[in-house]
């Protein structure tokens, strides 16, 4: 929930924009416009706005890695779908689902790999910076 006043300057936060801001930055609107002015004004504008789009980009690729290992392990068990069929008499018909787990094991691996580099040079990157 987002408090009646800015915890930075005590002004009366009533926008959508001081919403937003509040969800991001924990801070109203103007406090990030001041924040982001004193930023320009000393030249750091560049790099910490390329820091928050490099922190996203982490993120990211955080995510994909984790959603590719829970496919991989989510593949190697077959499971088991059950539907209802008959129109008098209720039966149930099993249908058994597996897949071909050599085949996601080597694409996740695959998949894997490329997302330890891209995460490795965005790291990289990220430790470079200075803010």
């Amino acid at each position: 929930k987002m408090p009646w006043f800015c915890p930075e300057c005590d002004k009366v936060m009533k926008s959508r924009l001081d919403d937003k801001m509040y969800r991001l930055h924990n801070h109203c609107f103007d406090c990030q416009v001041k924040f982001e002015n004193k930023l320009r004004i000393e030249g750091k504008y560049e790099e910490w706005e390329e820091q928050k789009v490099l922190n996203n980009q982490l993120s990211y690729i955080r995510d994909q890695i984790e959603s590719i290992e829970d496919w991989k392990d989510e593949t190697s068990k077959p499971f088991e779908v059950f539907d209802q069929v008959g129109v008098k008499d209720i039966e149930l018909q099993t249908e058994k689902w597996s897949q071909n787990t050599e085949k996601v094991e080597e694409m996740s691996n695959e998949a894997l790999e490329e997302l330890s580099k891209l995460k490795e040079d965005v790291e990289e990157k990220l430790n470079s910076f200075a803010i």
